[in-house]
């Protein structure tokens, strides 16, 4: 890919993933050609001021879990949601699991943002090894190099 083609498509993906990442992003754009750059730009890949309003606004309810795929922990805080608003009917207990919920409220809101950057990372380098793959074994691109 040429440095033009290669710095559209980092123009792309600079916003969706974490700084460090962004040089093994630039080194793999490399070895895959330009035929592929519409559809480096058109990858899918998650938003993290989606996934803050989610978690800020429906953290409670696993919404930022839910946002990143991970359905088993999003579930889960869902039942601890509703296991905290059942036990402030007690006072010293409400207040006990009211705490927890919220301090995992937090870590939820840092965790799933992370794991935003993450995920995209691993959409990106995937596709980029696919395509890397369809260059070794495609005949023009031994024959045009």
């Amino acid at each position: 890919m040429t440095d033009s083609a290669a710095s559209v498509a980092m123009d792309n993906v600079r916003d969706f993933v974490a700084p460090e990442h962004i040089a093994p992003i630039y080194e793999a754009l490399g070895s895959v050609g330009d035929d592929c750059l519409c559809e480096f730009i058109a990858l899918h890949m998650k938003k993290k001021s989606a996934m803050l309003l989610l978690s800020i606004f429906l953290g409670g309810f696993g919404a930022g879990r839910f946002y990143v795929g991970d359905y088993l922990i999003g579930g889960c805080r869902v039942a601890v949601s509703v296991i905290a608003a059942a036990l402030s009917l007690i006072p010293v207990l409400g207040i006990i699991a009211s705490i927890a919920s919220f301090i995992w409220y937090i870590a939820e809101c840092i965790l799933t943002y992370r794991r935003v950057r993450v995920d995209n990372f691993e959409t990106v380098m995937g596709f980029l090894a696919v395509n890397k793959k369809k260059m070794r074994r495609s005949p023009s691109a031994v024959v045009g190099g």
